[in-house]
């Protein structure tokens, strides 16, 4: 049996048919558990034993650590000559591109390339140039961001804005574009953006791409935005060597820019062929049908039978429970019984969630029955950092003298403290506790200069505040929300994506539904810290065989035997924003990707009220329940 033959005996028929036609453009719509990766494998494996040159072929990847897994695979698969394949993400390959050509576009080839925290100090430094403490970095970095995703230059935006405010950014970031030029530097958003400016100005160079990169290998392009797409189509060349690699269904990323119609339009455009793979071989048939009668309710998308040889396996458990914390119980009941009564091991469950603020309960039932556990892609709650940010905050009000607490909030949000300003504070302040004296009254006798000395004022201010309203005994749900709107917190959180930004508001109503628990301020901060010290314990107590707590979009490209999706209401899956903006369909491929994350057990729990201090509000159950087949279900 000759090589290419051995390669193709480890495939079904619908993973040769894209192994063996690799010239010209085409898609693989690969389905979940379909085995996509190692058809990716195989068709670089296959393209290099019948003659094309390894050096040619360019693999992108969304993540470093898909690339290296890509690369590993390949590696055992056909040895050294893997290594002469590019296996990149978009960002490293368009760095080495500039490293190459960026002489011609104004730079030095030794250039920096700067992280957010870089991009932050430069926006500052033109924010105090202008005089402008109205807005904050981390806003205009966001605005750049977009500019360059969109390819609109410094001077395109000044020409599209339409009022004052767009012009003042539009100003800021030509502005901006000059100070990174002066530094012979590039950020991270420049890397793509321009190397498709090469690619559009220069013709030669783009000729020697083009020589060098002959076969386009997009993995994931479902997720990919217009601009990478805008990329891909350059690197194609005249003979569009183009393979995308993906699954419309499950697209769940448009809050970071991704367009699925732009995917569609692409396809459709450039008239890319299409391999269907629909072999599901990680999933009971019970669960791949059942998924399959839910993502069916989407329009408008690609064609393809998906479909299992697995033994049919168990219904999917459906079960409503009476509020939260009884849903939080249920769970930690079917994960003891799963492990003590079958073969299965902690390592071997999921649950999955759509916000991560439902993880509180859950995580805290778990410790409590002694169940080990891991947040993957996330912290656990209390070390989240809007979290700790506003218990620092009662940390200090409570204790003038934590000093820790003092460093981490006296300038969040930003009140124009500086590093030197910073230094003089925290010294003060350790001279007064050395000689037993509060250090609030530390605060009241530093001088500082302009904007320190307002910052310093507005800081005691509210702390102040805070202190007679604990005096005058409101109760510790208003005083979190009181400093949540003194320091005017949300709208330092304003410039996150919208879902971080939803994320991040809903962990701050956690917080205050927890505090309406405790009579006093410090049984709240006694019970967190003993918290946080017993889950300290039990991590240094670690081993490896913990259940996974993850949120829906983490859990994309992993699998588990078993998996237990919970919070599934109306209103939180599909959620309530995206209700509002008629964007169920997303949210309905958000719930297929949980779904198919399972192997052999899926379970699906729901609290028909969820209790917030001493109130309760009712759910309706998730519309996407309703949506399964009701033969594939077992309402318990």
């Amino acid at each position: 049996m000759t090589n290419k033959q051995l390669i193709l005996s480890e495939l079904n028929e619908q993973q040769i048919g894209p192994v063996v036609d690799y010239n010209g453009a085409m898609a693989i719509i690969a389905g979940p558990g379909s085995g996509k990766t190692k058809t990716v494998i195989s068709r670089c494996a296959y393209m290099i034993e019948d003659g094309i040159d390894p050096n040619k072929i360019v693999l992108f990847t969304f993540t470093k650590k898909a690339a290296n897994e890509i690369k590993e695979r390949l590696y055992n698969k056909i040895g050294d000559i893997s290594n002469m394949v590019t296996v990149s993400t978009y960002h490293s390959f368009c760095g080495k591109i500039l490293r190459k050509y960026a002489d011609r576009l104004g730079w030095k080839k030794n250039f920096s390339i700067y992280d957010d925290n870089d991009k932050n100090r430069i926006i500052e430094l033109i924010l105090k140039r202008n005089n402008n403490d109205r807005i904050k970095a981390r806003q205009l970095n966001s605005s750049f961001s977009r500019f360059k995703e969109k390819m609109i230059s410094p001077s395109l935006a000044k020409d599209n804005a339409t009022n004052k405010y767009e012009q003042m950014i539009a100003e800021y970031y030509e502005e901006y574009a000059k100070e990174l030029k002066n530094n012979n530097a590039f950020d991270f958003d420049d890397l793509i953006y321009f190397v498709i400016r090469l690619c559009e100005q220069y013709e030669d160079i783009l000729s020697s791409i083009n020589q060098r990169f002959e076969y386009i290998i997009a993995d994931e392009s479902q997720d990919s935005s217009p601009r990478d797409l805008k990329l891909i189509l350059f690197l194609g060349g005249i003979n569009m060597n183009i393979c995308l690699v993906g699954d419309d269904d499950q697209s769940i990323y448009s809050f970071r820019g991704v367009n699925i119609d732009s995917y569609y339009k692409f396809i459709d455009n450039y008239n890319l062929k299409k391999y269907i793979l629909g072999r599901n071989y990680r999933s009971t048939k019970t669960i791949v049908d059942a998924a399959q009668s839910v993502i069916a309710k989407n329009n408008n998308r690609l064609e393809k039978y998906l479909y299992t040889e697995n033994n049919n396996g168990n219904k999917i458990a459906y079960i409503s429970l009476q509020d939260n914390e009884s849903e939080a119980e249920y769970v930690s009941r079917t994960i003891k019984t799963l492990v003590n009564n079958t073969e299965h091991s902690y390592k071997d469950i999921a649950i999955l969630y759509r916000v991560s603020f439902l993880s509180r309960i859950i995580e805290k039932t778990l410790f409590k029955n002694g169940i080990p556990y891991t947040i993957s892609n996330g912290c656990a709650f209390y070390n989240r950092i809007e979290i700790k940010d506003i218990i620092s905050y009662l940390k200090y009000v409570a204790n003038p003298q934590d000093l820790v607490a003092l460093e981490r909030i006296i300038n969040v949000p930003r009140r124009g403290i500086g590093d030197i300003s910073l230094d003089k504070i925290m010294q003060s302040c350790q001279d007064y506790i050395m000689c037993d004296k509060m250090g609030l009254d530390a605060l009241k006798n530093i001088k500082l200069k302009g904007k320190a000395q307002k910052g310093l004022n507005n800081f005691i201010s509210i702390i102040e505040q805070i202190r007679c309203d604990l005096s005058n005994g409101i109760s510790l749900d208003k005083i979190i929300n009181k400093i949540i709107k003194l320091t005017k917190y949300e709208e330092y959180l304003l410039d996150l994506s919208e879902e971080e930004l939803d994320d991040r508001i809903n962990n701050l109503e956690e917080l205050k539904k927890l505090s309406l628990k405790y009579q006093t301020l410090d049984e709240f901060l006694e019970a967190i810290a003993l918290y946080e010290e017993d889950t300290k314990t039990n991590e240094e107590n670690d081993t490896s065989d913990k259940v996974s707590l993850m949120t829906m979009h983490a859990s994309k490209g992993l699998e588990f035997p078993i998996v237990i999706i919970v919070g599934a209401n109306q209103n939180i899956i599909p959620y309530q924003k995206s209700l509002k903006e008629n964007n169920v369909a997303e949210e309905r491929r958000l719930f297929y990707v949980a779904m198919t994350r399972a192997k052999e057990e899926l379970f699906i729990t729901r609290p028909k009220k969820i209790i917030t201090g001493y109130q309760q509000v009712s759910f309706l159950q998730s519309q996407f329940v309703n949506e399964i087949n009701p033969s594939f279900i077992e309402r318990r």
